[in-house]
C-alpha cells in the first residue's frame, strides 16, 4: 500500500507557507539579485474599515441601549406580597425603553454596514495601484 504524496510521507514535497500580507513601508527598499540592484516598490496601504462617525454612531447606540436597560430596571417591592402592577407596567418599562433600546440596536447596524466617504475613495485608489502594477 503506498502513502500519498504529502509533506510527512515525501520530504520533498514543498511544504504550504501561510499567506502573508505586504506591509506598508514608507521608502522604498533595494536588495541586490544576483549581482543586479533592484528597487522594491512600496505595497499600497489599505484604508481603514471605520472612520470616526461609525465610532461616534456606535457610541451613541451603546448609550441608548444602556439608557433602555437602565429605564426597564427597577419594580421591585418592599413586601414579597405586594404586587405594584403600576410600577411593574409603567410605560417607561413597557414601552419606552424597549423602543429605545431597539432604536440603539438599529443604529449598530446601520453605524457596522456605513462605508465612509474617505474609505470609498481610498480604495479607488488602491484598486487603480493593484490594476497598474498587474500590467
Amino acid at each position: 500500500m503506498s502513502l500519498p504524496n504529502t509533506p510527512r510521507s515525501n520530504p520533498e514535497v514543498a511544504r504550504p507557507t501561510p499567506r502573508t500580507l505586504p506591509t506598508p513601508s514608507t521608502s522604498a527598499a533595494t536588495r541586490t539579485i544576483s549581482g543586479k540592484k533592484t528597487t522594491a516598490t512600496p505595497a499600497p496601504v489599505r484604508p481603514f474599515l471605520f472612520d470616526a462617525s461609525n465610532y461616534r454612531l456606535v457610541i451613541i447606540g451603546v448609550v441608548l441601549i444602556l439608557l433602555g436597560l437602565f429605564l426597564m430596571a427597577g419594580g421591585k417591592s418592599a413586601d414579597p406580597h405586594v404586587f405594584r402592577y403600576d410600577e411593574v407596567f409603567s410605560f417607561r418599562r413597557v414601552t419606552l425603553a424597549p423602543v429605545l433600546m431597539m432604536i440603539g440596536f438599529c443604529l449598530q447596524i446601520y453605524a457596522i454596514l456605513k462605508k465612509p466617504a474617505v474609505a470609498r475613495e481610498a480604495i479607488a485608489v488602491v484598486m487603480e495601484d493593484t490594476r497598474a502594477a498587474d500590467r
